[in-house]
């Protein structure tokens, strides 16, 4: 009789597991061990473990969406019940993989095709153990895509006092040589835009992704609000750095005369195992005839990097050297964080090389042994050769940070496929956010990100006028959408209006993501539809 009861308490529940009306309403998925069913275990017919979805059958589900309380409760009751044991019943929560980051501007950033951290990032996305010190004018450490990728010095606390003896009082985010104190906030904004490239928090929903996701940012001020510094401060903030524990050191500053201080200092952090990326500067000279420095300086752990555009050609205020600019990366208007927790484009050796930084915080990332020396020699092997960079460059390529990550670890590189890099905004003057260029509005639609599937739809950019060549804000867009019964869903948004690059944004219900067979965008200034949308089903 015991055996019956049982077994007809195992079958109910299999069936309360089958059949979604059996069991209250509420949004719940769970997965149970078979292990932990109280009963004969064989009306499992060996199934490892079951799961129930409410409303619909497991093979059926589509909309990855748990009210974890309420399955966490589902579960209570079971056990409650003795059904289950405890233990052998749990939500069935939603693992993910992320390669590419859900920040709203990321698809902005055309470095991030062109240096391959789209594929790189399905390995890595970089470690908070690594330490990436910005040596610039400073960092707004607050800023929101910034601030969770704060070093934080573990043995300081602000109260006045050197607490662990590294000879500077209250440094928990790094220290100012300009204004010798705790505060290496940013007067500038060059330094903060080098950290987003280089750090900035990526999938967050926020802003921008940096190359390495998850790093720690040191904030060393060694260069004034007008963007000068005394190349001792210079020498002081590389050293105070590599004391402290970074592994990684980005440079994008420079100047004709050669020092002795800076580079025993640089040669110091080499062999405290550090890996250092300096920008080769913006005076489109060739520096194994002009030196520039510390670019020039010839040690083992030290990158020079030029700069390239959004169609890898050497940028032309970039300088180049074939024995002494080691590779390139992306400079030509980037965006990245600025101060006053905004963003902004600006172009430059400078915005080059923390990108290499952060790939090379990625690299250390993935096999924390190596040193400043290994993660050089492995980005200079790793490069995209490409011909119009062929005499001008060591290597003749720009980095890849896919391949090098494959390089570090022996492994293959694979490529998924992506959407085309978007054309750069306007301007190419070195660090000029704000200077347009002529005739390189040809659309008044800029489309950023488009996702469109059978259950969600997303459709990010941005509107300019071609008139004048300006942003627009508060401008309205249209999308046009066919849905598979052949009706026609005309939605509108509006750019923000506190977005001066005239930003929209898109998100379709899953309900109407369903529905759409093809879409098309329009704005208001122009009656031609720029851009067709076809679902993937």
């Amino acid at each position: 009789m015991k055996n019956r009861r049982n077994i007809s308490r195992l079958l109910i529940l299999i069936m309360a597991l089958a059949i979604p009306g059996l069991v209250s309403a509420g949004p719940v998925n769970v997965v149970i061990d078979t292990a932990g069913l109280i009963g004969p275990k064989a009306a499992a017919k060996g199934k490892p473990y079951l799961v129930y979805t409410e409303g619909v059958s497991a093979a059926g589900l589509n909309d990855k969406k748990i009210d974890i309380e309420a399955s966490k409760k589902f579960c209570a009751d079971k056990v409650a019940r003795g059904e289950v044991r405890e233990g052998y019943c749990e939500p069935n929560y939603i693992y993910t993989v992320a390669t590419s980051p859900n920040d709203p501007r990321a698809a902005q950033q055309y470095a991030n095709q062109n240096a391959s951290l789209l594929s790189a990032w399905g390995v890595a996305t970089g470690s908070k153990s690594v330490q990436i010190a910005i040596i610039d004018t400073g960092v707004q450490y607050t800023h929101p895509d910034l601030a969770a990728n704060m070093w934080s010095n573990p043995n300081e606390v602000v109260d006045g006092l050197d607490n662990d003896n590294n000879g500077f009082v209250d440094d928990v985010v790094g220290y100012d040589f300009v204004q010798r104190d705790n505060d290496p906030n940013d007067l500038n904004e060059h330094g903060t835009h080098c950290s987003g490239s280089a750090g900035a928090v990526g999938n967050n929903g926020v802003g921008i992704a940096g190359a390495s996701w998850s790093a720690s940012i040191m904030a060393v001020r060694v260069l004034d609000a007008q963007g000068a510094g005394f190349l001792s401060d210079v020498a002081s903030g590389v050293r105070y750095a590599v004391d402290n524990g970074a592994h990684v050191l980005s440079l994008s500053l420079g100047g004709s005369s050669s020092s002795q201080v800076l580079e025993n200092a640089l040669s110091y952090a080499c062999s405290k195992g550090a890996f250092i990326a300096v920008a080769a500067g913006n005076e489109s000279a060739n520096n194994d005839v002009t030196p520039s420095f510390p670019a020039n300086y010839n040690l083992p752990c030290l990158v020079s990097v030029a700069a390239t555009d959004s169609s890898d050609e050497l940028a032309d205020f970039s300088n180049f050297g074939a024995s002494k600019v080691h590779l390139a990366a992306p400079g030509v208007q980037i965006l990245s964080t600025v101060p006053g927790s905004s963003y902004g484009f600006l172009s430059g050796t400078s915005m080059a090389t923390p990108l290499v930084a952060g790939i090379g915080a990625l690299v250390k990332s993935v096999k924390p042994e190596l040193g400043g020396s290994d993660i050089k020699n492995i980005l200079l092997q790793s490069v995209d050769n490409l011909p119009q960079l062929n005499g001008k460059l060591t290597t003749g390529g720009r980095v890849n940070a896919a391949n090098a990550i494959a390089v570090a670890t022996g492994t293959t590189p694979t490529s998924p496929p992506a959407p085309p890099a978007p054309p750069a905004p306007p301007g190419s003057s070195p660090d000029d956010g704000t200077d347009p260029g002529e005739d390189l509005f040809t659309e008044d639609i800029e489309i950023e990100s488009a996702v469109v599937q059978s259950n969600r739809a997303a459709v990010t950019g941005y509107l300019y006028l071609i008139e004048d060549e300006s942003p627009v804000e508060g401008q309205r867009v249209e999308a046009t959408c066919t849905d598979r019964k052949g009706r026609v869903l005309v939605l509108s948004a509006r750019s923000s209006s506190t977005d001066e690059d005239g930003f929209f944004s898109f998100r379709f219900s899953r309900k109407v993501a369903a529905r759409l067979r093809i879409c098309f965008l329009s704005s208001e200034n122009s009656d031609e539809r720029k851009i067709r949308l076809k679902v993937r089903r």
